[in-house]
């Protein structure tokens, strides 16, 4: 009935032993909504709604996926630091071809219309600088 990582503790031994902590990323991580591109700095992990199923219900965007990326360059285009263009390093594939691939794209945001999550780790692995290598690392090995 309850979750696979409960773990029951008999009474006499609730006091000296506590129960662990469940693990993994939807634990040691949260997005938090991108108010400005002044917050966005490169080898940030950002997410946003998925393109192709995308709506709006009292000024929020509904969507059925979220789509992951890591930014590579962010180039603000207004004084008011809610557009930007961003430059990605992120996976992708078509309906049309399931192979998954990577790719770099530079794409424009306005933060008035799109919604953009940062997402932070509590323990984080790596340093942003060492995620932007990583990824471009990744890019590079593509054969595509």
């Amino acid at each position: 009935m309850g979750n696979k990582l409960d773990k029951v503790i008999p009474e006499d031994e609730q006091q000296t032993k506590s129960v662990p902590t469940p693990t993994g990323c939807a634990y040691c991580s949260e997005k938090v909504r991108l108010v400005s591109f002044k917050q966005l700095q490169p080898g940030a992990h950002i997410c946003q709604g998925g393109q192709n199923s995308m709506l709006y219900m009292n000024r929020n965007q509904k969507c059925l996926y979220t789509h992951h990326a890591i930014v590579k360059n962010v180039n603000c285009s207004t004084e008011t630091d809610t557009k930007a263009y961003i430059t990605f390093i992120h996976y992708y594939s078509t309906p049309y071809d399931a192979e998954v691939k990577i790719r770099e794209t530079r794409e424009e945001r306005d933060l008035l219309i799109h919604e953009m999550y940062i997402v932070r780790y509590r323990y984080a692995r790596f340093q942003p600088d060492q995620v932007l290598e990583r990824a471009q690392k990744v890019l590079d090995d593509d054969p595509a």
